[in-house]
């Protein structure tokens, strides 16, 4: 069945917001003014869409989302205390893409003092094991897409050669607490000006602490 929704990771928060706002804007200019790259501006994504996918899920009907929701709720036993803080760093393609034919770059999530990668597997499995996520679909792979061709008036690809090496070692944003996680419908809707967002059918706070 095709996919409605995902298990969504927003990476824009309070916090993040005005220095990933300020990077994203900074790329644009950089990709629209260098001589060597030919990246339209639209490639980039919108400030409110940048998250991190945990899964995705076919929910056609209301119940479907309801019977989600209610796994989404049985997590909360598996997740810290503590708040968990990500960095973005980089960009990149996925494996075996050649970079002067990519569709998709993105950045890569990074925890330095929590074990992010195995909290979101163990998230992942509890999905699977109550039919929400198919167990033969995609190997987690975290990752925020930064660019995206396919959203393009062009929908093609891009050489992306020259903007890989410039931002291999880039930070995005830096040990950002992380705040929610939420399913959220497929397809990001207009947020006023060039804004778009994903709606959220149902989130949880991302840690338990009660000072969160």
């Amino acid at each position: 069945m095709k996919p409605t929704h995902f298990l969504c990771i927003p990476l824009v928060t309070q916090l993040s917001r005005p220095g990933l706002s300020a990077e994203l804007s900074a790329l644009k200019s950089y990709i629209t003014s260098a001589d060597n790259i030919s990246i339209p501006a639209s490639a980039v994504r919108p400030l409110s869409t940048i998250h991190l996918t945990s899964g995705v899920m076919s929910l056609p009907e209301p119940k479907d989302v309801e019977e989600a929701t209610q796994v989404l709720q049985s997590i909360i036993p598996l997740l810290p205390q503590r708040p968990i803080k990500i960095s973005l760093l980089g960009l990149g393609t996925f494996p075996g893409i050649d970079p002067g034919r990519a569709e998709i770059l993105f950045a890569h999530p990074t925890c330095l003092d929590y074990d992010f990668d195995a909290l979101c597997q163990r998230i992942r499995h509890v999905f699977e094991d109550a039919g929400i996520f198919d167990k033969r679909g995609f190997s987690l792979f975290l990752h925020a897409t930064i660019l995206n061709a396919r959203k393009t008036a062009d929908g093609g690809l891009i050489d992306a050669t020259e903007i890989l090496r410039n931002y291999r070692g880039h930070v995005w944003m830096e040990n950002v607490p992380l705040e929610e996680i939420g399913i959220c419908r497929m397809g990001a809707k207009k947020k006023g000006g060039d804004d778009e967002e994903y709606l959220l059918a149902a989130s949880i706070p991302l840690t338990t602490s009660a000072d969160r």
